[in-house]
């Protein structure tokens, strides 16, 4: 089942993610990539135990378990930190056919959660970009 949720973060919110991000120093995607999908990602992400990847995450986490439509359509007993991909298509960046993890450790505080449920939060208008949409 697909739900859309629209407006988690405002517009304000959303452009100063980006500003921060901007300043932000990335590393390959693939740290966080499983065996199968380290094969086919090609992209950079904030590191996710990074001071910035944390503030950023909790304040998405904050958005998402306010937000009552997500918390009906999602139930959460846990949330694992979000994680910050960006692709440049000038670079070749890509993600391609792959399965997620289905147990996702989290480096910091060492807990492991089964990922019964995948999000994905766009920073970025459609019109912003072409190719890299989301297929499911």
């Amino acid at each position: 089942m697909l739900v859309c949720v629209p407006n988690v973060l405002g517009k304000d919110d959303v452009a100063d993610f980006r500003r921060i991000m901007d300043e932000s120093r990335w590393e390959d995607g693939r740290s966080t990539a499983g065996a199968q999908s380290a094969l086919v990602k090609s992209n950079e992400q904030l590191p996710p135990d990074s001071e910035v990847a944390r503030k950023l995450g909790n304040r998405i986490l904050s958005a998402l378990t306010a937000n009552p439509q997500f918390i009906s359509a999602a139930i959460p007993l846990h949330i694992f930190p979000p994680l910050f991909n960006r692709y440049a298509a000038a670079d070749g960046n890509h993600f391609g056919i792959h399965i997620d993890n289905a147990v996702r450790g989290d480096r910091l505080t060492g807990l492991r959660i089964r990922t019964d449920l995948s999000v994905t939060l766009f920073l970025s208008e459609p019109d912003e970009y072409d190719g890299g949409e989301l297929v499911v």
